[in-house]
């Protein structure tokens, strides 16, 4: 009931994979700027141990929701990919 739940768009495994946020909860305050939106996700390899992750944000505008929206996500994935990071360097 708290999380975002996204769809997946398109998969290209190693490589990329793009979702959309399709589900939000209760009180979500950018949903209507959220509809708009999707994200890709790039993997490039660089070594046996380490991968570059680059995160594209697209369907942004000028409007004050959407503005608000970009910089939801940009902390959200700071955080997210900080627990990705930490969960791996653990294995």
């Amino acid at each position: 009931a708290t999380t975002i739940e996204n769809t997946i768009l398109s998969f290209d495994p190693h490589r990329m994979i793009s979702i959309r946020p399709t589900k939000f909860p209760a009180g979500f305050p950018f949903v209507e700027a959220a509809k708009k939106q999707w994200t890709v996700f790039y993997f490039q390899k660089v070594s046996l141990k380490r991968t570059q992750i680059t995160i594209v944000g697209l369907g942004y505008t000028g409007g004050q929701q959407s503005r608000q929206l970009r910089e939801f996500f940009i902390a959200g994935n700071k955080l997210s990919i900080a627990k990705l990071k930490a969960a791996l360097e653990k294995k």
